[in-house]
């Protein structure tokens, strides 16, 4: 059998790699060699995407851009295509030939999609924080490039107070990247922006995260609370509103208490 990812995603100009592995009955015998082929849109047109016995015969559209990253030796029939392009979206599909012996093709084909400009990555992560406490946002991209030509990154943070880790899936279960970043953040970060891009060649495509922190503001008249909110509003003052006055600032680090203020009525 053969395993790859059901599809997978590239943006133009790109480069675009399809993990894949396959295996053959364990009496068969591959001492003269196995033939790795790769096809695109094997139930009709039946294009020749690479031809490890036969190079010359590969269709003009793939010449000089198919290789095969992977050892068919080792049962490992990964492809690589350089220079993606919107024309190479469509149906893929892996065959073997054992030489001297039988051959096989995979049941299903591997859906390729190139898009003429790259997607905007993927944020998940709350745009509300509450101050001081360790939190964390993620960004992700299913471009993947070995070469470099695709870099997923934050932009915005503080790398003082932030860290960012990356994490990259090559294999059949799929293909994707994403980086997290991990941190914490203050009254000072309210309404900061923060950018997640991917660039895929000389194109660029980002998403922006606006920050919102959250402190809890609570009001005390004589030692009673008696208001929340950043803003403390009396209307229409009277005599039992005489007294004295403090605001207390709450998030994840602690409490915070202003300086009494005497109001006189």
């Amino acid at each position: 059998g053969v395993s790859y990812p059901e599809s997978l995603q590239a943006s133009a100009g790109s480069c675009l790699v399809v993990p894949c592995t396959f295996s053959y009955p364990a009496g068969v015998t591959t001492s003269a060699g196995i033939v790795a082929i790769w096809y695109k849109d094997y139930e009709g047109q039946r294009l020749l995407v690479f031809h490890s016995a036969a190079p010359k015969d590969v269709d003009p559209q793939f010449g000089g851009r198919a290789q095969l990253l992977g050892d068919p030796r080792a049962r490992n029939c990964t492809l690589l295509l350089r220079g993606a392009t919107p024309g190479d979206s469509g149906p893929y599909r892996f065959r073997f030939e054992i030489v001297n012996g039988d051959r096989w093709s995979a049941v299903r084909d591997v859906t390729l999609s190139v898009s003429e400009e790259p997607e905007r990555p993927g944020v998940t992560g709350a745009e509300e924080q509450t101050e001081g406490q360790r939190s964390t946002l993620e960004c992700s991209t299913p471009y993947v490039c070995p070469g470099g030509d695709v870099v997923l990154q934050w932009e915005g943070y503080d790398p003082r107070v932030s860290q960012v880790s990356g994490r990259v899936q090559l294999d059949t279960g799929g293909v994707g990247q994403r980086v997290t970043l991990t941190g914490s953040f203050s009254w000072k970060d309210h309404s900061k922006k923060l950018r997640c891009e991917v660039s895929a060649g000389s194109k660029r495509a980002s998403t922006e995260l606006v920050l919102r922190v959250r402190r809890t503001y609570r009001w005390y008249k004589d030692g009673e609370a008696v208001a929340t909110g950043q803003v403390l509003a009396l209307r229409a003052v009277r005599r039992q509103d005489h007294g004295r006055y403090r605001c207390e600032a709450r998030n994840a680090l602690g409490t915070r208490a202003s300086p009494p203020v005497t109001l006189r009525v």
